[in-house]
């Protein structure tokens, strides 16, 4: 029995020897966490940990090909979320070469890259730098690494607001440069929402701007505008922007134009990058991929022409999903896509809204609804779309 004493005497001691230290721990823990002081307020965006289910989105951020260290880009889960500067997610300060890097869960996103003084949650302030991407907003699908690029304007005035001559409308006016020189022959339209993701006819389109860069939209109803401008390198012309071709989103989109009012904005381009990463829904090559040739009806090729997936059977109305580069001399075509699945496959010369006069435009015949199945890894060959022009 004595023998069962001392036993029971040294497990105890053995016990209190091995839980006494984890107490002690225990209570160092809560004690920290019952000091540390609560956060009240607005959240910053998280940067994002892990990459399990999740996206990523690395590029390099410059201001006309120079790299721009210390600017950041965000990700908002909705358009809303961006007027409001809500962001869900934010990338760390880019590096010496304006490189940078963004985890974040799979979906949509509007991506907006930033550099200035002072707190994100507002307005761009005067002088800062800003980028809203043309090809927004980015889907991005589970485990994929999509790169994306951003060159910065820089927003130099803020909005001027004097009274107008009419007071039942409105003006809006406004200055178009491009590396510190005005630009002329530049594309400015007016949108009311982004259901177009800022493509197509829009709400107005103002003549091309003269020779001192101006522009002006007159007798506008009352109403918020988004400004965008574009200019090609090549002239005027339809379909998705090409490198060198300029691009300009508005910094403090909308702009409200009241009745009597007569509204000035100066608008600063950026010149287009190379295709690379997820740009104009391009991704780099994985293996899953749509390829064919593009001909009119005699079989003659057809130049300036690309290739669309969309995700929706409805084409016309829809940003599509991934798009190729234009097609080669011999019509050929490939549609890199990030995912698997099924795609409706058309061709056209020009980018959003509906095709218009002169525009050629055709859709993949070979199933009875244009669409296309495509499994992860796997290359679909053989997907032939003859085009025609439409005559009216």
């Amino acid at each position: 029995m004595r023998q069962s004493g001392r036993r029971s005497v040294a497990s105890w001691a053995l016990f209190a020897t091995a839980i006494v230290p984890s107490l002690a721990l225990v209570a160092w823990w809560l004690g920290v966490c019952l000091s540390a002081p609560l956060s009240v307020g607005a959240a910053e965006p998280q940067s994002g940990a892990g990459t399990a289910g999740r996206a990523a989105v690395r590029g390099k951020i410059t201001r006309e090909t120079k790299g721009v260290p210390g600017a950041r880009v965000y990700a908002y889960k909705s358009f809303k979320d961006l007027l409001s500067f809500g962001a869900a997610v934010a990338s760390e300060a880019s590096d010496e070469d304006g490189a940078f890097a963004l985890v974040l869960p799979a979906g949509t996103y509007y991506l907006v890259a930033r550099k200035h003084d002072g707190p994100v949650g507002g307005p761009v302030p005067q002088g800062g730098f800003f980028s809203f991407h043309g090809s927004n907003p980015f889907t991005l699908t589970p485990e994929s690494s999509t790169e994306v690029n951003f060159s910065l304007s820089r927003k130099t005035a803020a909005a001027i607001v004097k009274p107008g001559v009419d007071q039942g409308s409105g003006t809006l006016a406004g200055v178009v440069t491009w590396e510190g020189k005005r630009v002329s022959g530049v594309q400015v339209k007016l949108f009311l929402d982004e259901e177009s993701a800022f493509r197509g006819a829009g709400f107005a389109a103002a003549p091309p701007t003269d020779e001192q860069g101006a522009f002006s939209f007159e007798y506008l109803p009352e109403s918020a505008y988004f400004v965008v401008a574009r200019k090609r390198g090549a002239g005027a012309g339809p379909g998705p922007l090409a490198e060198g071709d300029l691009f300009g989103y508005y910094v403090d989109n909308p702009v409200k134009v009241r009745g009597g009012t007569a509204v000035q904005i100066a608008l600063e381009l950026v010149s287009k990058g190379r295709d690379v990463g997820n740009a104009d829904g391009r991704p780099r090559p994985s293996g899953t991929r749509i390829a064919g040739r593009i001909t009119d009806g005699t079989g003659a090729v057809v130049r300036g022409v690309y290739a669309f997936a969309y995700d929706e059977k409805v084409m016309a109305h829809n940003k599509p999903a991934f798009i190729s580069q234009e097609v080669d001399d011999q019509g050929r075509f490939t549609i890199n896509l990030s995912r698997g699945g099924t795609f409706y496959v058309g061709a056209r010369s020009a980018y959003g809204d509906s095709p218009g006069k002169g525009e050629w435009y055709g859709r993949f015949d070979g199933t009875p609804d244009h669409g296309v199945t495509v499994a992860a890894g796997a290359s679909a060959q053989g997907i032939d779309i003859h085009v025609e022009r439409i005559l009216e």
